[in-house]
């Protein structure tokens, strides 16, 4: 006998359409309330004949409120959401081959019979929900402080040419500094050195910021209001203020959580992964049984390159980008820490950028497709972090810093290798090792680093 499936196309604030399937065939079809009454009660009519599919779209928070409802329903039922990207994929097709791009409940309902990779939901307990949300919330906020700090450097950009140089970003000094004199003309007759105690910055810097407005004053006297320009930079300093206060409160809370639902959490060993990180990935990751191997896992953070093979022809393109995007930004943070301390970690990202010409953002993506592996074994062992050298033998942590940084990627390769990227370069690849030395073998650099890091 086929397993009922029963299709939930949630509506937030309008009904939501219920299909009911066996096999490929949908048997029923009505519309519900939108409400936990409703959904309870239809769940438990539905399913009183034996076990069924629940499947859902990840319509906002729509699906929590359809998983709870389940769960009150007391029926017995596997619970199934349909991921955003595959919500896209469908949309994409319904646009080209039908009359709407609606993902409808009878689609829903048959989803088990045609995607054998679809993941059950598990219900996350009342900790952990509070968690993934908090770091989401915090994730949201550091991008509107980004935000405002690209705003407020458009704008000096023009309206005070060379008072933030080059690709300099708006630091907290910086800010500090706005908030003081949002007026130029004040900010052009203040001393250096209450600028520099006020943004935290050299004396130098500060005569230079002084110098900057003054000069625009001068340039644009009569052409430029700059009472209203203050007003500009009032606010965006109040609001990058209140953002970084925001963001340092949820940061307190979140620790504050991931230490309640994991004492002695063993990704806090891991290099590159704080408390906030460690609840991006506890949150996304959940219990690791669900993925039958490390493939698996790898697959769903999305940092696998597609592969469009035919034949004997092997072609790999780009990420995929297939799982949460939070939990890529946490693995990419994390690889970026991990590089400049695991020596494995160094040495890969060194191979890739030195010998193959991989650019940075290229080579952090094999960094931290790597780290993910380091993750599931600390995780299913449930053991600290294991420091190793490139040899693959247990080092410390002090060790094993000293041999990364040995293989740091030093700034006139890095140079090196942006020009050699042009569009005119007729080679990709930087022979020369960093340092200007041979690349030395692994177990001549390991006995080095080693001697080093034990030396008085």
């Amino acid at each position: 006998m086929e397993t009922t499936t029963i299709g939930v196309d949630l509506g937030v604030t309008s009904a939501s359409d219920v299909a009911v399937a066996e096999g490929a065939t949908v048997t029923a079809s009505r519309k519900v309330a939108s409400t936990p009454e409703a959904l309870t009660a239809m769940f438990e009519k539905l399913g009183a004949h034996g076990p069924v599919n629940v499947v859902v779209e990840s319509t906002a928070m729509a699906w929590f409120v359809a998983a709870v409802a389940v769960l009150r329903s007391g029926i017995d039922a596997q619970l199934f959401r349909v991921s955003g990207t595959k919500a896209a994929a469908l949309r994409k097709f319904y646009r080209a081959h039908t009359k709407t791009d609606r993902i409808d409940a009878r689609v829903l309902a048959r989803m088990p019979l045609v995607d054998d990779g679809l993941d059950e939901l598990v219900l996350p307990g009342a900790g952990e929900l509070a968690l993934k949300r908090l770091v989401v919330l915090r994730n949201k906020l550091v991008g509107e402080a980004v935000k405002v700090g690209d705003r407020v450097r458009s704008t000096l950009h023009w309206a005070a040419p060379g008072l933030l140089s080059g690709r300099e970003s708006v630091t907290d000094g910086f800010v500090a500094v706005l908030a003081r004199w949002p007026d130029l003309r004040r900010l052009a007759a203040a001393r250096p050195a209450t600028i520099a105690k006020v943004g935290s910055l050299s004396k130098a810097r500060a005569e230079r910021i002084r110098d900057a407005a003054a000069d625009a004053v001068n340039f644009y006297d009569g052409l430029v209001d700059f009472d209203a320009l203050a007003v500009e930079f009032e606010i965006a300093a109040t609001q990058h203020a209140t953002l970084k206060e925001q963001v340092g409160r949820l940061e307190e809370r979140i620790t504050a959580l991931h230490a309640e639902q994991y004492p002695d959490d063993v990704l806090l060993s891991v290099p590159g992964v704080g408390a906030v990180i460690a609840s991006v990935l506890r949150g996304h990751l959940g219990n690791l049984d669900r993925f039958t191997n490390l493939a698996a896992l790898r697959a769903y953070t999305g940092l696998v390159p597609r592969e469009n093979s035919s034949g004997d022809a092997e072609r790999r393109g780009k990420i995929s980008k297939a799982g949460p995007s939070m939990l890529r930004w946490s693995l990419y943070l994390a690889a970026d820490t991990a590089r400049k301390w695991d020596p494995q970690l160094a040495e890969l990202y060194r191979r890739l950028m030195v010998d193959r010409g991989r650019h940075h953002h290229q080579a952090l993506c094999a960094v931290a497709s790597h780290l993910v592996g380091r993750i599931w074994a600390v995780i299913r062992e449930d053991r600290p972090y294991q420091w190793r050298d490139l040899d693959g033998q247990p080092i410390t942590r002090e060790q094993a810093r000293a041999i990364a940084t040995s293989l740091a990627v030093d700034p006139d390769t890095r140079q090196r290798l942006r020009q050699q990227r042009g569009p005119d370069a007729s080679h990709p690849r930087q022979q020369q090792a960093p340092h200007d030395h041979d690349r030395p073998s692994p177990a001549d650099l390991t006995e080095h680093a080693l001697k080093v890091a034990s030396s008085p």
